[in-house]
C-alpha cells in the first residue's frame, strides 16, 4: 500500500490533500475483518502523515494542526510585532499561514525574459536584489546569456541590475518605478511577487528570523 501511494502522488507536481477516517476514538472493533481494516488504515494513516508536510485533525468542524508549518503561528508574532495592526487570533493566523503555504506550492512558470534574487543582510540591515537575463529554448529550457543552462540549484550569472535598500517601499520604488528597464522585462504577475517578497524579506530583516525566498 505505502508503494502504490508513492506511485500515485510521487509523479504529480501539485499538493494533494488526503482526507482520511479517524481511528482509535471509537470502540474497539468486534470482528476480526473490522480490526485488520482499522489495523491496515492505522499503519497506512502514519506512514502518510509521515510524507506530508501537514496534519490537521478535524473535530466538530475545528481544526487541530498537528504537524506541519500551520503548528507555528508565525504570522501572529510577525503582526505583534507590527505597530497599529491589529494581533489576530491563533485560528486566524494558522488559517492565513495555510493559505499562504498553498499557494507558495502552486506551478508557476518561470518569466523567459529573467527572474529576481533577493536575500538580506542583518549585520548592514539592507535587503539585496538582483536581476538576471536568461533564455528560453523550444524545449522550455533556460540559459543564461553565455548559453550555460540554469538549474534550481546551480550558480546564477552575473546580474543585470542590482539593489541594495533598507525597506520594501524603498526597494520596490527603486525597481517598479525607477528602473528604466521595468516596462520591458516584467510582467505584472512578476510585479506582485517583486513586492511579496520585498515585504517578507523585510519582515525578517527587523525580526530576526530568516529570510527564505519563495
Amino acid at each position: 500500500m505505502d508503494f502504490q501511494f508513492d506511485k500515485l502522488t510521487t509523479p504529480w507536481n501539485c499538493t494533494f490533500v488526503v482526507v482520511t477516517n479517524e481511528l482509535g476514538s471509537g470502540t474497539h472493533a468486534h470482528d476480526h475483518t473490522t480490526r485488520k481494516f482499522v489495523d491496515a488504515q492505522g499503519w497506512f494513516n502514519q506512514y502518510v502523515a509521515k510524507k506530508s508536510e501537514a496534519v490537521i485533525h478535524m473535530v466538530c468542524g475545528t481544526p487541530n494542526i498537528i504537524k506541519g508549518p500551520l503548528s507555528k503561528p508565525s504570522l501572529s508574532n510577525a503582526v505583534r510585532s507590527s505597530a497599529g495592526l491589529a494581533t489576530p487570533t491563533l485560528e486566524e493566523a494558522q488559517k492565513a499561514d495555510m493559505l499562504d503555504h498553498y499557494l507558495s506550492k502552486r506551478d508557476i512558470a518561470m518569466d523567459p525574459k529573467g527572474y529576481f534574487k533577493f536575500k538580506i543582510d542583518t549585520e548592514k540591515k539592507v535587503i539585496f536584489a538582483s536581476y538576471h537575463s536568461c533564455i528560453m529554448n523550444d524545449k522550455g529550457e533556460f540559459f543564461d546569456l553565455e548559453g550555460n543552462k540554469l538549474t534550481c540549484h546551480g550558480r546564477s550569472p552575473e546580474p543585470l541590475k542590482t539593489w541594495e535598500c533598507r525597506t520594501a517601499k524603498e526597494l520596490t520604488t527603486q525597481i517598479l518605478e525607477q528602473w528604466e528597464m521595468a516596462d520591458k522585462v516584467m510582467t505584472i504577475g512578476h510585479g506582485g511577487y517583486v513586492g511579496r517578497e520585498a515585504q517578507k524579506a523585510e519582515a525578517a530583516l527587523y525580526s530576526g528570523k530568516t529570510y527564505r525566498q519563495d
